[in-house]
């Protein structure tokens, strides 16, 4: 009997989206159902082997991380690395005076938490046109310079009434990511900010949490986009966790 060829058809890193490390930990599970599991590399790799291409779901459980289903292309030939961001839960093991939200809102309403609160946003390091081919890339300046594939983002330049969220994809050169989508608007570099966005679900009980990346302030600023697309501000305190009800008196 010859012996069965194995072929990698997707792999997937998974990172924490708080600390922004690659997660570990065999605590989470993947799958993707009526398949083989993949194999699970210490370095946080997750290989899944001989599936035909196609479009799947990916299936994440996690107690320390917020369980979640992902949609993913397996083409052929296998050529990148699919980098998933997950948010901690509730469950986390965070360090001590974390900054974090905890609120109430309509149960599995889905919603956009963008962090306004940091001292240094991200920074265009040329102009966008919509008019040019380069819309599904994005250059960025930040000064840690860590990788943000996998990361959402929300763009605004407040004097040109101009924002939108994006999402990136992968690394493709020193500060050049690939967009999952191309941007709708033209963007000057001047004036244009960018700051992390988190996606939440709220649980059955509409119930959502988030730690957040603390500022060298005493107050932050957080804004959330609603499932309608209705924007609210909220100032919140660092250090502590900070209590968000998005029902009633709106």
């Amino acid at each position: 009997m010859s012996p069965i060829k194995i072929k990698v058809s997707l792999v997937i890193q998974l990172i924490d989206d708080y600390t922004n490390q690659p997660i570990t930990s065999s605590e989470l599970s993947l799958n993707i159902e009526g398949y083989n599991k993949p194999i699970h590399k210490k370095e946080g790799y997750y290989i899944f082997t001989n599936i035909p291409i196609g479009r799947y779901e990916v299936n994440i459980e996690s107690l320390l991380y917020r369980s979640k289903k992902v949609s993913l292309t397996i083409d052929e030939p296998y050529s990148s690395i699919q980098k998933i961001r997950m948010i901690p839960s509730i469950n986390y093991r965070l360090p001590p005076h974390t900054t974090c939200i905890e609120g109430r809102t309509i149960p599995f309403e889905e919603i956009i938490v963008v962090n306004k609160g940091v001292s240094r946003p991200y920074k265009l390091l040329y102009d966008y046109s919509n008019h040019l081919k380069t819309m599904d890339t994005i250059q960025l300046f930040h000064a840690e310079n860590v990788d943000l594939s996998g990361r959402g983002l929300f763009i605004e330049n407040k004097s040109a009434h101009l924002q939108e969220c994006l999402f990136l994809s992968e690394l493709i050169s020193d500060r050049t990511y690939q967009l999952i989508k191309p941007l709708e608007n033209s963007y000057k570099k001047i004036g244009t900010n960018l700051y992390d966005i988190s996606t939440l679900k709220a649980d059955e009980k509409g119930i959502f949490f988030l730690p957040m990346k603390s500022c060298d302030k005493d107050h932050s600023i957080i804004m959330i986009i609603r499932k309608d697309k209705r924007q609210l501000e909220f100032k919140i305190d660092i250090g502590v966790v900070n209590q968000i009800n998005l029902l009633g008196g709106e």
